[in-house]
């Protein structure tokens, strides 16, 4: 603890296993070099490898009476410390790296804050910093590819509640929840504040702001700032969001590949909702789901708001000119073509019309197009004009270039591998539950990059399966799969995960079922008639599936099973039914479904989540009292998207 001292010097500090390494407050001038911060604690998450847990999401919003120290911790916290230097310092394996709140006026250089579950720097209320040759790479929690991005507000870099005038130069933010995370906060929204609007005035020159699971920079509410000659590469929502933002200026950034796990029409290289004066010039656009998308709605609650009425100017005097667009036929995107420019009234809000965007400048002359046959269109307007104009007289420089950091980790969010406390560093073995279904129990098993070592597993009380990865690249895990012992409805097991000297235990209780199966793609919607959904089952021939662990994905029923044969790979349904010979007790079934799922015991339906929704788990607890077979009954639909269905069944004392 550094507590009102001036001009501390800590350097070569060497610190492991606190929940805060340095705690500092109004010691200014404070000077932290080449320290070292390891094993801190940290938030133990429920996300899985096929289900998010919305208990997992960061709360950024409130930190004025320290509520970030209290809820998420820090390797460096300092507080009210204006002039403070942290340079060449390491953050490894905790929750937060560097968190500046009410200082101002700093240098942080040269650090390594990689591989957290929350922010690698965090700044409230901080201004006038020099933020420069550092790593916040990999600083994730809350994505697994192909089944769920959603970042759950970690970030790279996060800047809440005017954060002011800071220069973010040649940084690397990469493979984290946003790279940057910027708001303008409840002074930008709930307040009417004197001076600029939001987190302004800001400087994001020669970043890696790439493979995001969210946004490679968002900055909402904010205004005056500059995004210049970042890269922006693979973030699955979009590159840079920037909601209610005014003023700013994106210019000479490359984009290339982004959208490809977007929400909605949120997607693609540069997304803004109620934007006014913004400059979008001189950008590369590669192969994004669209390059540019302005667009408003009624937002009838933040519009009502005191601080967005006081600044808010509407949607107007946006320019998009000098950019390069370019459309491949082998782009990365599974479906779909690409938008180089996308304008879109969504909302019927009376105002919001043509005339309000007629100030968004397109020509063709002013800007440049690559499409191949097939790969995209060159403008999207919904509505509003999109109107020439000559080019401006000023340009906008920067003068020196600073040069974009060099990637020292693999490219792809495939990469980003989070288990239960936080993202793989690659280094270390890492031992992750995929699922447990009650028929059968998976685990991943990730050994170090460019190691050759083969995992050892021991189990007693069931059979086990170990599965080599199934292709070349360093991300893909070693899978165990546990089953019940032959001749066994209930299963008891431990053991042993080892590779080289590291061990992990794991254990479970498995019951062994044979499950009656019939699979089809449904005509009739079962949420408007399910009994006659129901009947389009009738002459489907059944299968028999020893689980029902059915991670469908995009794939659809074949693409997991092939013995349910059903290629389509949305509106598919299922009904399924097991006779189990459970003993007297108490018991527990447990569902993960996307979409609708209902589960019977003896006719009785004890689970029912019958509608459209996310991966979501339910569970229901029964009692088994006489000899003879339980009979539990499935049935399931998918409408659109991802889809997943898993049935397990357990004790439930």
């Amino acid at each position: 603890m550094v507590r009102g001292h001036t001009g501390v010097e800590i350097v070569g500090a060497r610190v492991r296993g606190y929940r805060v390494g340095l705690h500092a407050e109004d010691a200014g001038g404070l000077v932290v070099e080449r320290a070292s911060f390891r094993d801190l604690w940290r938030q133990r998450l429920g996300s899985t490898a096929t289900r998010e847990d919305p208990g997992d999401w960061l709360w950024p919003h409130r930190n004025d009476n320290d509520e970030w120290l209290e809820r998420y911790a820090a390797a460096v916290w300092i507080k009210n410390s204006d002039g403070v230097r942290v340079t060449g310092t390491e953050v490894r394996r905790g929750q937060n790296g560097i968190v500046l709140s009410g200082s101002d006026d700093g240098v942080v250089r040269g650090n390594d804050c990689s591989f957290l579950s929350g922010w690698g720097l965090a700044m409230w209320r901080a201004s006038g910093h020099e933020i420069t040759e550092n790593r916040f790479d990999f600083c994730v929690r809350g994505h697994v590819e192909g089944v769920y991005n959603r970042g759950q507000d970690s970030a790279g870099i996060l800047m809440f509640e005017a954060c002011r005038d800071n220069r973010v130069v040649s940084n690397s933010a990469t493979h984290s929840g946003d790279g940057v995370f910027g708001f303008g906060g409840n002074d930008a929204i709930e307040t009417v504040q004197e001076g600029p609007w939001g987190n302004a005035n800001n400087r994001f020159i020669a970043n890696d702001l790439s493979f995001a699971p969210a946004h490679g920079l968002e900055m909402t509410f904010s205004e005056g700032n500059l995004i210049d000659f970042n890269l922006f590469e693979g973030n699955a929502i979009c590159g840079i969001w920037a909601g209610y933002s005014q003023d700013t200026r994106i210019l000479d950034n490359l984009f290339i590949a982004n959208g490809g796990m977007a929400y909605g029409r949120e997607r693609g290289g540069i997304n803004i909702e109620h934007g006014a004066g913004n400059t979008i010039s001189r950008n590369r656009f590669i192969n994004n789901k669209v390059g540019v998308r302005l667009w408003w709605d009624h937002d009838v609650g933040l519009l009502a708001k005191p601080g967005v009425v006081a600044r808010y100017r509407g949607v107007r005097d946006n320019e998009v000119w000098w950019n390069h667009f370019v459309m491949q036929a082998g782009h990365p995107f599974a479906h779909g073509g690409m938008a180089g420019v996308e304008i879109e009234d969504i909302g019927d809000a009376p105002g919001y019309d043509g005339p309000r965007v007629g100030s968004n400048l397109f020509e063709r002359s002013q800007n440049f197009w690559e499409i191949e046959e097939g790969a995209g269109i060159d403008v999207a307007a919904a509505s509003g004009e999109l109107r020439p104009k000559e080019l401006p007289e000023v340009m906008f420089g920067r003068g020196f270039t600073p040069a974009r950091p060099e990637r020292i980790h693999p490219s792809g969010r495939e990469w980003i591998v989070v288990d239960a406390w936080g993202p793989w560093d690659f280094q270390t073995p890492l031992l992750r539950e995929h699922a447990r279904s009650g028929g059968a129990d998976r685990f991943e098993v990730y050994v170090p990059v460019g190691s050759d070592v083969v995992p050892e597993v021991e189990i007693e009380g069931a059979a086990v399966v170990v599965e080599a990865p199934s292709g070349d690249e360093g991300w893909r895990p070693w899978v165990v799969t546990v089953t019940p012992e032959p001749g066994s409805v209930v299963s008891a097991y431990q053991g042993v995960v080892r590779v080289g000297d590291w061990s992990r235990r794991i254990d479970g209780r498995l019951v062994d079922a044979s499950w009656s199966v019939r699979a089809w793609a449904w005509e009739t919607d079962p949420l408007a008639d399910v009994d006659a959904w129901r009947a389009e089952a009738a002459g489907v021939e059944a299968v028999e599936l020893g689980h029902l662990d059915l991670p469908f994905g995009h794939g659809g029923p074949a693409g997991v099973e092939p013995l349910l044969g059903v290629r389509a790979r949305d509106r598919f349904g299922l009904l399924a039914e097991a006779q189990i010979a459970l003993p007297a007790g108490r018991w527990r079934v447990r569902t993960l479904s996307d979409d609708g799922v209902r589960v019977f015991v003896d006719g009785v339906m004890v689970i029912e989540r019958w509608d459209i929704h996310g991966p979501t788990e339910d569970a229901a607890e029964f009692e088994v009292t006489g000899d003879g077979p339980t009979r539990i009954g499935v049935e399931y639909f998918e409408n659109a998207g991802y889809a997943v269905l898993r049935v397990g069944i357990e004790a439930a004392e």
